[in-house]
């Protein structure tokens, strides 16, 4: 395990497992890293060598944690990415586990700083299979087409089987796959305080679209008119880098191997899937198209392929309307042998709204398709309202608390404090802020564990927690500044706050190898003070330096004087 620490597996973890190793007799060698940076978890493709049984294989390592259940502080066991895995295996129906990764119930090994590691067969084949996005490759339209459909219909088939319709909200439903974005410090915080109008105008549009943030915050009329949606078991990730297909000696469609559960649940929205798949590819294709193509994109999606203008339809390349025309489809095909396809109309519209709001925040999406993704998700959302569904009652509201967006998106903006954006404007996070100096080594920080994480967090987002704090929590804020400044670890504390402010949950592992999108030398940015700071942020081409907001002289601490320091150029 002398490599775990290189290949980016935490240093604690990787003793842990040397440790776990030896008391069994096992040795782990790694193969190849898989960690993307979109999940919390690390993981790898491991040789197991049994130095009592003297054999080895392969098998899949995962270095995850364990979250904290909002509002108690209590270990969340069922949520975590192995615990979704082995529910969703047990739960499938016994001839659809073939097209599944089974998790392995050897272990798991914990690492004490709420963190384990788990095991899961390989998927096929670590050469012989490869991804959805070979076919793609191919240059084979009908080929793609075919096997995007095939996915998706063996999943309603096999997996699914029988659709369940619930009644529900825009807003209940948006709320629980956006809830979490649309924290204080969220990917889409700032996004829903600069947009609080009811409609939203884009150059290319006549008239004003409906503002999908206000569909979300349950502000909108159409927020709380009840709607009927088609429910069932749902992976939650699925696109074509986790469908694994065999590809030799040729590509077989039927054996399709379903990798990475950890979002999957028993009863979701049955939109969501083949949705993500499409704008999943949108979003990989948008960078090719021209002006009139993007446009013509967005109407398919929004009407969808039965409801589009061939005009429209034409505009596309042929592999992606060929894609489109099979997807879609195949689910109100399939909703309707149970004669509940009336449900998908609205329920396409608001998969649409959630994951274009989710692209639109993402960080890994181009600067210039951002845009087409706030207007496709305004465009899904004004026609969402458009639609003839029943008037809700008045003063009913269709929210349950444990689904509703957080209530700080509801608030009415505040009077500005000083150094404090007013939320109704966008935070000087990122474009606002001064640059950053040249790197300086004695300066770039290490890797602190814990200690760096709280305090790459408080500084990164003190704006927005001021911003959502109460006067009761000045005090608790200022404590946090001075004690970030001595280095002093305070995770626990800071964690506390963020959470009852309804904010997301700290990871401790921030900053560390392997957790964070990689960047090399020269492409990140890290913190310009001598603190034990684990900050890191991406360069960003066009938009100016973040700024190390606890160096401002007017943060509660009081910070240093001058005004905020920028980020340096991390060479790490």
């Amino acid at each position: 395990m002398d490599d775990a620490p290189d290949q980016g597996l935490d240093p604690a973890a990787a003793r842990a497992l040397a440790e776990w190793g030896a008391h069994r007799g096992h040795r782990y060698e790694f193969v190849k890293i898989y960690t993307s940076g979109r999940s919390s978890a690390f993981v790898a493709a491991v040789l197991d060598h049994d130095n009592v049984g003297h054999g080895s294989r392969a098998v899949v390592l995962k270095h995850d944690r364990v979250p904290v259940e909002p509002g108690r502080g209590d270990p969340d066991y069922t949520g975590t990415e192995h615990m979704r895995h082995r529910l969703a295996y047990r739960d499938a129906p016994a001839d659809f586990r073939r097209h599944l990764a089974e998790p392995l119930d050897e272990g798991p090994v914990r690492v004490g700083d709420s963190t384990w590691i788990v095991f899961q067969k390989v998927a096929g084949s670590l050469y012989r299979h490869d991804s959805l996005a070979s076919l793609r490759e191919a240059d084979d339209p009908t080929a793609f087409a075919r096997g995007c459909r095939e996915v998706v219909h063996g999943m309603l088939t096999g997996w699914v089987q029988q659709p369940k319709v619930e009644s529900t909200t825009a807003a209940a439903l948006l709320g629980r796959g956006l809830r979490a974005r649309f924290a204080p410090g969220g990917p889409l915080q700032r996004a829903a305080a600069q947009y609080r109008e009811e409609t939203i105008r884009f150059a290319d549009e006549q008239v004003a679209l409906a503002n999908p943030f206000a569909l979300v915050r349950g502000t909108a009329p159409a927020s709380e008119r009840p709607v009927r949606i088609a429910t069932g078991v749902v992976h939650g990730d699925l696109h074509m880098e986790n469908v694994l297909l065999p590809t030799t000696p040729c590509i077989e469609v039927p054996d399709y191997v379903l990798i990475d559960l950890a979002k999957s649940v028993s009863e979701g929205s049955l939109a969501h899937d083949p949705l993500h798949l499409l704008l999943h590819l949108a979003a990989r294709t948008l960078g090719e198209l021209s002006p009139a193509a993007r446009s013509a994109l967005l109407a398919v999606m929004r009407d969808g392929p039965l409801g589009a203008t061939e005009r429209a339809l034409g505009e596309l390349p042929g592999w992606l309307r060929q894609t489109v025309e099979a997807v879609e489809p195949t689910v109100d095909t399939w909703l309707g042998r149970f004669g509940v396809d009336f449900v998908w109309p609205a329920q396409r519209l608001l998969a649409l709204v959630e994951h274009a709001l989710t692209l639109y925040g993402r960080s890994s999406t181009r600067p210039e398709d951002r845009a087409w993704f706030l207007w496709l998700a305004a465009s899904a959302a004004d026609r969402y309202a458009r639609l003839d569904e029943e008037t809700p009652r008045p003063g009913r509201s269709g929210l349950p608390r444990d689904t509703a967006p957080p209530a700080v998106l509801a608030q009415t903006p505040a009077a500005p404090r000083r150094g404090v954006p007013n939320r109704a404007a966008p935070a000087p996070h990122l474009d606002q802020a001064p640059a950053l100096d040249p790197v300086r080594p004695d300066l770039v920080p290490s890797g602190a564990g814990a200690t760096g994480a709280w305090v790459a967090a408080l500084c990164a987002d003190l704006p927005h927690i001021l911003d959502a704090a109460t006067r009761a929590d000045e005090n608790t804020i200022a404590d946090l500044c001075r004690a970030a400044l001595r280095a002093e670890d305070r995770t626990a504390d800071y964690a506390a706050l963020v959470r009852r402010l309804g904010g997301p949950e700290l990871d401790p592992r921030l900053g560390l190898p392997g957790l964070t999108d990689a960047a090399g030398p020269g492409e990140s940015y890290v913190c310009p003070l001598p603190l034990a700071c684990d900050r890191r942020e991406r360069r960003t081409p066009g938009i100016r330096r973040p700024v190390c907001h606890l160096s401002a002289d007017d943060q509660p601490s009081g910070g240093s004087a001058g005004g905020p320091m920028a980020l340096e150029r991390g060479r790490r």
